[in-house]
């Protein structure tokens, strides 16, 4: 009933009104409405043109805040210019000391995206014990457990896009030394692997995002990423499953 109250006043419209309407859920609109509105979807803005408008912003305020800084409040906000711009006043309020890298992802709650590249790196070679003394060691300090389980999840989207096409993923956020240990990375892991840790890393946060305790599941995440590195591939299992059936066709043995 309400929908259609709207109709009659959009096929009427008073002369001297402008009718402005924002969703989030566009498919709720009925038709009827659609039809008689000029309609322009709004997309998340790149992390460097974001960048840039907060670094105008901080100087025509009167604050000085270094790139890096800025690259993480971009990744913080997710493509929302006003989520962005919300955060940069917290931290622009919160400014009585300098600011630096490490105050922004304090303030932010985000951890050091180099630590998180050494936890990653612990995992995909099955080092648990020293996985989850960083991971205790980052929770200490502040870290949310899904924060950290979601990092891990962007961390290896990265680097699986850079590993299928080279440069088509920029990301303003990583430091240069950052972004040559995840090109390495690319090199050096599987698609395949990529893949699988992904799945695992979503479940995780999904779990952890409703567990009593989400630091507790999140270490026993962990642990199965970390074992289930070490475990072949499907594709491995069928070419050695392949191979021993080449080797009894020959030898006409088991």
């Amino acid at each position: 009933s309400a929908f259609n109250a709207l109709l009659k006043t959009l096929e009427e419209p008073p002369a001297h009104v402008k009718f402005i309407f924002a969703t989030t859920e566009i498919k709720k609109v009925p038709t009827t409405i659609l039809s008689r509105c000029q309609r322009f979807d709004l997309r998340r803005i790149e992390a460097n043109k974001m960048v840039k408008y907060l670094e105008k912003i901080a100087k025509e305020e009167g604050f000085s805040i270094d790139t890096d800084c800025l690259g993480q409040i971009a990744r913080a906000s997710e493509g929302s210019m006003r989520d962005a711009l919300s955060l940069l006043e917290q931290i622009l309020v919160d400014s009585k000391e300098p600011i630096n890298i490490k105050k922004v992802r304090a303030i932010l709650g985000l951890a050091d995206r180099g630590r998180i590249i050494e936890l990653f790196k612990l995992l995909c070679e099955g080092d648990i014990c020293n996985a989850l003394e960083k991971f205790n060691l980052m929770y200490s300090e502040g870290g949310d457990p899904v924060a950290l389980i979601k990092e891990l999840s962007e961390l290896t989207h990265w680097i699986t896009v850079t590993k299928v096409s080279p440069g088509a993923l920029q990301d303003v956020t990583l430091s240069p030394e950052e972004e040559s240990q995840g090109i390495v990375l690319s090199k050096k892991l599987s698609v395949a692997f990529l893949a699988r840790l992904w799945q695992l890393l979503l479940k995780i946060v999904e779990e952890t995002s409703i567990a009593i305790d989400a630091k507790m599941t999140a270490e026993m995440g962990l642990i199965r990423v970390a074992y289930a590195s070490g475990l072949p591939t499907p594709g491995d299992v069928i070419k050695s499953m392949s191979m021993d059936h080449n080797i009894v066709e020959k030898t006409g043995k088991v």
